[in-house]
């Protein structure tokens, strides 16, 4: 694990110390309240414990968003690392057709899809979640997976696999101070894949029963 990360360890320590601390601090209080200066209410104290509940919960909300709910900047090179890597597709026969990728639609219950594609050797299976299939006559027409992939680079290589290949685009967390705070240094930030074919005709649907 990366030194960094022991920034987002010691923020977390320091929430639960202070959890632990507003605990004993607001019974102590009561109890000396009640005891020594015999009253079962005080404004004074009911203002700090508010305060002290307050503070805890701007701690725990801000680091529960670093560690689990923040999006990291993909385009930020001192954020994220970002590495590409280019396989051609090997095409698969059914029938007279060919294909290079084999897509399973789920039924009513399910909005995922899933792609199947060959590469020289291996056969991978990836989840619409973390991959798009691209069949128009530029790879990156249509771009909506807020990747920053490399034009230039992905308009020769789509030329040079002639439209078939599968696109891996693999960010890891860089190390700086907000990444540490999440403990997300060293990590894994984005794993995305870019199916590229020459036309719809390439890609086979394959209904998926329902659960």
């Amino acid at each position: 694990m990366s030194a960094w990360n022991f920034i987002g360890i010691a923020a977390w320590l320091i929430v639960l110390a202070w959890l632990i601390f507003i605990i004993i601090n607001i019974r102590q209080r009561h109890l000396r309240m009640i005891i020594k200066e015999r009253q079962r209410f005080s404004a004074k104290h009911l203002i700090l414990d508010i305060v002290e509940i307050v503070v805890f919960f701007i701690l725990f909300i801000g680091m529960m968003y670093v560690t689990f709910f923040r999006t990291p900047n993909l385009k930020a090179t001192d954020e994220v690392k970002l590495t590409y890597s280019y396989k051609p597709l090997v095409l698969q026969t059914n029938g007279s057709q060919g294909y290079f990728v084999k897509v399973q639609n789920g039924g009513t219950k399910r909005s995922t899809q899933y792609y199947t594609y060959w590469v020289k050797g291996a056969r991978y299976e990836v989840s619409s979640n973390y991959a798009t299939i691209t069949s128009t006559s530029k790879p990156l027409t249509v771009n909506n997976t807020g990747i920053p992939w490399p034009k230039v680079q992905l308009n020769r290589i789509d030329e040079q696999m002639q439209q078939a290949f599968v696109a891996r685009a693999k960010g890891t967390y860089q190390p700086n101070f907000m990444n540490g705070l999440g403990l997300h240094v060293g990590h894994t930030a984005v794993d995305y894949f870019l199916i590229r074919v020459p036309a719809d005709t390439f890609i086979e649907t394959e209904a998926q029963n329902n659960d």
